[in-house]
Parts: structure tokens; sequence; C-alpha cells
């Protein structure tokens, strides 16, 4: 009996201690797998932080070429509107200077209409004193000259002709209603004086013609001075503003 037990519990340990051995040598399998398993979530973990850092630097990479770009763009655009305005500007001032004349012309334009301008006053004034004279009137008041000096420039030259012209238009308008208003004055005293005088028939005719004669004539030269006096203003005055724009 007791060598049955003996054998019983030698037969137990033997399958106890393949048992074992089978437990540990499972379990050694399973510390492979699992330490192959670490390696591979290292190396799994150490590309992922490898595909971060490459995204990293190529997101920062397209950041500073965007920003780069930018710059250049900025600057490129300030430049050619820096030249788009400087072309602006050129061809501008080109067409200025087409329209406005030099200098030395605009100076003897304005001579000239200075010149014409005193001529043409000299020419009302006494046109407006022989009429006064032969009507036996009081002196009209006088029309203002202008009398260019050396120290005088362009631009105060200017200015005093358009006031010139200017005054000059208010005053000849009122000396000729004053004188329209004389003639029909005159006229109507002529014709309901109360002493009649007989006069024949080819004298009275001969006076009337001559009083047609002198009255068309005075017209003419009335139409014909404040037409001229009107055109030189007109013509003057925008040559006289384009002067005064350019300069």
């Amino acid at each position: 009996l007791f060598k049955i037990c003996k054998f019983t519990n030698v037969c137990r340990y033997l399958r106890l201690l393949t048992e074992e051995h089978a437990v540990i040598k499972s379990e050694q399998l399973l510390i492979a797998e699992v330490k192959k398993t670490d390696e591979a979530e290292k190396a799994a973990f150490d590309e992922l932080s490898s595909s971060l850092r490459t995204s990293y630097a190529k997101e920062q990479e397209q950041s500073d070429r965007v920003k780069t770009w930018t710059v250049i763009a900025s600057t490129l655009g300030a430049l050619f509107g820096i030249i788009g305005a400087w072309v602006a500007n050129e061809v501008r001032m080109r067409k200025m200077k087409e329209l406005v004349p030099d200098s030395a012309l605009l100076t003897s334009l304005v001579k000239e209409i200075t010149a014409l301008v005193e001529k043409q006053q000299s020419e009302v004034a006494a046109f407006i004193m022989d009429i006064r004279e032969a009507m036996h009137l009081k002196a009209a008041e006088g029309i203002p000259v202008v009398t260019p000096n050396k120290g005088m420039t362009d631009y105060v030259l200017s200015e005093a002709i358009v006031n010139l012209l200017q005054e000059q238009n208010k005053v000849l308008t009122k000396e000729l209603d004053a004188i329209k208003r004389l003639i029909a004055i005159e006229l109507n005293s002529k014709t309901e004086t109360p002493n009649v005088v007989y006069i024949g028939s080819d004298m009275e005719d001969l006076l009337n013609k001559s009083e047609k004669n002198i009255e068309s004539k005075m017209k003419l030269q009335t139409l014909v001075e404040v037409v001229f006096l009107y055109t030189l203003i007109a013509v003057s005055l925008p040559l006289i503003y384009a002067f005064f724009k350019g300069t």
C-alpha cells in the first residue's frame, strides 16, 4: 500500500511538473508577444510623432510661404499703384501743358489784349464825348484805364483787365441807356415843339434823310462798338481763366 501511494504521488508530481512546464512555456510565449506588441506600439508612436513633426514643419513652411507671397504682392501692388499714379500725373500734366500756352505767348497775348482794351475804351470814350457835345450835355464819367507797370505780374495784370472789362461793361451799359433816353427825349421835344417853322418839301426831305442817316450811323457805330467790345470780352475771359487755372 505504501508503494502504491508513493507511486501515485510520484505520478501526480510528474503531472504537475508537466503542467508547470507547459504554463511556464505559455507564459514565456505571452511575454514575447507582449514585448513585440510594446515594440510595435513604440514604433507606431515614433512614426506618428515623426508624421506630426513633418506635418507641422510643412504647415509652418506653407504659412511662411504665404506670408512671403503676401508681402511680395503688397509691395508689388504699392509699386504698381505708385507707377500708375505717376504715369497718370505725367499724362495729365502733358495734357495741361498742351492746353495751356507758353508763358511768353500768354504774356504777349495779355499785352495785346491790354492794348486792344485801351484802344477800344479810348474810341468809346471819344464817341460818347462827341455825342454829349453834340447834345450839349455834361461830361460823362471817365472809364478807368489799366497802365501796365514793369513790376506788375501777369496774374495781377490779368485780374486788373478782368475788373476793367467788368467796369467798362457797366459804364457802357449805363451810357448807352442814357444816350437812348436822351435821343428819345430830343425826338419827342422836336415833334412836340409849339413853334413850327415852315420848310419846303425838298428841304424837309433832305433834313429827314440827313437825320435818318445820322441816326442809322449812330446806331450802327454803337452796335459795332458794343459787339466788338463784347466779342473782345468773350474771347479774352476764357484765355485769362485758362491762364489762372494753369498758374
